[in-house]
């Protein structure tokens, strides 16, 4: 077991995660101090998603890690009236692996400008990091993050 050192400077962030029984449920993790509501999803779930997946809010879709522990990721947001849900069925057509959602877990919800300063916040998180692979909209790679690091995705 490696030992790593943790950044005094970064606050803990208790966090509740709801495992579903079978396996065709979404994973749902809740961060009631931030009041942050996330799920993670593979391609198949996005369908059975609740309604309150039709908010605005930011996703990052992760295809699976390479032999070398490369990942792709791609960071979006869903501002529109469609939501989360909607805008995942729009990347149907592109390859992921499993997707992580993030909304509001709130009645005010998120506005158009939170989304896309999160979703500009989550992407220079994943460029910064040393080994991901940061793919734009058109699928084109942008960098590398080896998921043995748990470090890469700090400054």
């Amino acid at each position: 077991m490696t030992n790593r050192s943790v950044d005094p400077d970064i606050e803990a962030i208790p966090l509740t995660t709801l495992v579903p029984e079978g396996t065709s449920g979404p994973i749902t993790v809740l961060a009631k101090q931030t009041a942050l509501r996330m799920v993670i999803v593979k391609p198949a779930q996005v369908r059975n998603l609740d309604e309150e997946w039709s908010d605005p809010g930011v996703y990052v879709l992760l295809n699976r890690h390479t032999t070398e522990g490369i990942w792709a990721a791609y960071v979006g947001k869903a501002a529109g009236t469609d939501g989360l849900s909607g805008r995942l069925k729009d990347h149907k057509k592109k390859e992921w692996y499993r997707a992580v959602l993030v909304k509001r877990d709130t009645t005010e919800g998120f506005n158009s400008a939170e989304v896309g300063w999160l979703e500009g916040r989550l992407y220079d998180l994943l460029d910064a990091a040393e080994y991901v692979n940061l793919k734009t909209a058109t699928g084109q790679e942008i960098k590398h993050c080896n998921l043995t690091n748990y470090g890469c995705l700090r400054r």
